[in-house]
């Protein structure tokens, strides 16, 4: 996968961040660490719904509980893409026990 953008960053001294999904392209990089280290520049790979998303959101919920036990994340395609509103959308989300309350 081509890091072209992560270079021309660390060639600016710019820090990077994405939210890629690719892990391929998350775990190529780590072959730019020394160069980003000797830029004094951050690159930060794949800060999407995993961890980043999920992660706000059990540091906000955490704060509500008196004990969290375990978090489990993970992503379910459930075709979203096709529904209208969250009405049409329930039925989908039915196999995730989520249950839309009301609708914004």
């Amino acid at each position: 996968m081509d890091h072209a953008i992560p270079r021309a960053c660390i060639a600016a001294g710019v820090h990077y961040i994405d939210i890629a999904n690719s892990r391929e392209f998350v775990c190529g990089i780590e072959a730019l660490e020394a160069a980003a280290k000797d830029a004094g520049v951050v690159l930060l790979s794949g800060a999407s719904s995993v961890p980043a998303l999920s992660g706000a959101a059990v540091r906000h919920l955490a704060g509500r509980m008196d004990k969290v036990r375990a978090f489990c994340p993970a992503i379910y395609r459930v075709g979203l893409e096709y529904a209208s509103s969250l009405t049409t959308a329930q039925p989908r989300l039915h196999p995730l026990r989520y249950r839309v309350m009301r609708e914004t």
